[in-house]
């Protein structure tokens, strides 16, 4: 299935490649709030974030060779990180996802993109039966 790509406007004016977001199945997300579907930035892949994140769930211990002992700090930590203005998962910021370097927080923020950092954070813990 064929992603179509459209462009968005940044904080400075500013264009960036952008897509809407969809499931695992190829289904759209739409906003139950806006009823329209969420824009994400075209690189984003949902599947990879949510393995990304899945994968910590399960992680070995290198010292001890077991599962970690605590999963969900780890992965809340890293979340929390990871979500910061500019940084890896920054997917409200036009160079902030993928972590490409030299986010400004100012001028790269997208509106379109910010409704889906809570739906991608909410798949991810879906899939992991978290709370």
């Amino acid at each position: 299935m064929s992603e179509e790509y459209f462009y968005v406007e940044r904080r400075d004016g500013g264009r960036v490649e952008a897509k809407y977001l969809k499931d695992l199945n190829g289904n759209y997300f739409i906003n139950p709030v806006t009823g329209d579907f969420y824009t994400v930035p075209a690189n984003f892949d949902l599947k990879t974030f949510i393995d990304k994140y899945s994968a910590l769930g399960t992680a070995i211990n290198p010292m001890t060779g077991q599962p970690e002992s605590q999963p969900r700090l780890t992965i809340y930590s890293l979340l929390t990180a990871n979500f910061r203005a500019g940084h890896q998962d920054d997917i409200q910021r036009a160079r902030g996802y993928g972590g490409t370097p030299g986010a400004k927080p100012g001028k790269d923020f997208v509106w379109a993109f910010t409704g889906v950092s809570h739906v991608a954070v909410s798949k991810m813990m879906k899939k992991e039966n978290r709370p």
